[in-house]
């Protein structure tokens, strides 16, 4: 998710299209039999670099940095699996240590920020990320399709995949009217 996250930031050689994104989600539930939903899921833990610091490294602008981690996290909190969601990404928290300039081909190899545990200065319930996990959350509480529901692949090109999550424990929106909306997420 990471490599999908940095995009053209990457170096060519770690770049994940939103197809590649796609292939590696479905693989995920073969490789698993299906029971992928019982498996945790993170883009963060204290064994690896921070992502906001991993951007920072390939030379992503901050505002842009965590615009990505707010994607990274609504996918997180979409795709199947167990969202784990790593103390202070809902602050956008990130120690970065430029000591070692890392060169992008390298950037998942280096270990100069691997636990990142400086002491949060403020802590806020109105960050974008602490909304979308509030919100997320509360979708995946609420529905079945969310939180353990089938992957389906709907459209992926180079940059856009668009999946939906369905239930056969969960209705489906009915429409009452010739045209349905279509902002519902678990559609």
């Amino acid at each position: 998710m990471n490599q999908f996250i940095g995009g053209g930031y990457e170096d060519p050689s770690q770049q994940l299209s939103a197809q590649g994104l796609d292939t590696l989600l479905q693989q995920r539930v073969t490789a698993f039999n299906g029971r992928d939903d019982w498996q945790g899921t993170f883009i963060d833990n204290h064994d690896q670099m921070r992502t906001l610091v991993r951007l920072q490294k390939l030379g992503v602008e901050e505002a842009e940095r965590d615009r990505c981690i707010d994607l990274a996290t609504v996918l997180l909190m979409t795709v199947r699996g167990i969202p784990v969601i790593y103390y202070g990404d809902e602050q956008y928290l990130a120690y970065y240590d430029d000591g070692h300039n890392t060169p992008p081909e390298n950037i998942n190899s280096d270990n100069d920020d691997p636990y990142n545990r400086p002491g949060m200065t403020s802590w806020s319930r109105n960050t974008p990320a602490f909304t979308i996990i509030r919100v997320l959350a509360d979708l995946r509480q609420r529905s079945k399709a969310v939180a353990a529901g089938s992957y389906n692949p709907v459209y992926a090109d180079n940059d856009v995949l668009v999946f939906e999550r369905r239930s056969e424990n969960e209705n489906r929106p009915r429409c009452r009217q010739s045209r349905c909306r279509r902002n519902n997420l678990t559609r």
